[in-house]
């Protein structure tokens, strides 16, 4: 006699769904094996070391920005001090050419006498001279502060990247667990399975 197919709904439920799991956890075991519970741990210490780092890094370098933003502002401050006595000395200069050469007296600028024009442009011309030293001065620090500017956004972007991941890795643990799970359901699925073909197999031998 042959045998019928008397196979229920439910157990082949069961057979697929163990079937199906288990493919899911061999695929998902390889997916995820990089991320292994054990390596989920280590790669949390690895964030948060360095996490700690770009931290330190970054309160190193707003140490450094804050103290090169008091050079540039007193050196803008000696800036547009040089420039309103280049302007003053300038209209001085420009009075005394209407004057006779030999005018008699000291020349007063700046709290200080010059005995002719001569001297008091060579005062002037070490002030123009100063005043291209300071703002080639400004200029080189304008360009290291935009340099340090752009690596603190930059280390900023990685350690917000950090702790966006490091937040996530709670979520990975907690599906690699719920893996473990399915992988332990599986199994017991197809313990069923087996038990239901051997019932099975006893009830075909009784038909039989």
């Amino acid at each position: 006699m042959s045998r019928p197919v008397l196979i229920p709904l439910l157990p082949a439920l069961l057979l697929a769904l163990a079937s199906a799991t288990t493919r899911a956890a061999e695929e998902g075991d390889i997916l995820c094996q990089p991320l292994a519970l054990d390596c989920l741990s280590r790669v949390a210490g690895r964030l948060d070391a360095r996490q700690q780092v770009l931290t330190a890094d970054l309160q190193r370098l707003s140490g450094e920005l804050a103290a090169l933003d008091r050079r540039l502002a007193h050196r803008a401050s000696l800036i547009d001090s040089n420039e309103t006595f280049l302007g003053e000395g300038r209209r001085l200069y420009r009075r005394l050419e209407d004057l006779p050469m030999a005018r008699p007296g000291p020349i007063r600028f700046l709290g200080q006498d010059y005995q002719d024009r001569a001297h008091l442009k060579a005062q002037l011309a070490g002030l123009f001279d100063e005043q291209a030293r300071l703002r080639t001065a400004q200029s080189r620090e304008q360009a290291v502060r935009e340099q340090l500017a752009l690596q603190q956004s930059q280390w900023r972007i990685h350690l917000q990247a950090i702790q966006d991941y490091r937040a996530e890795l709670p979520r990975q643990r907690e599906v690699l667990e719920n893996l473990d799970s399915l992988r332990q359901r599986a199994d017991e699925l197809e313990q069923q399975r087996q038990r239901f073909e051997d019932a099975l197999g006893d009830l075909y031998g009784v038909i039989e």
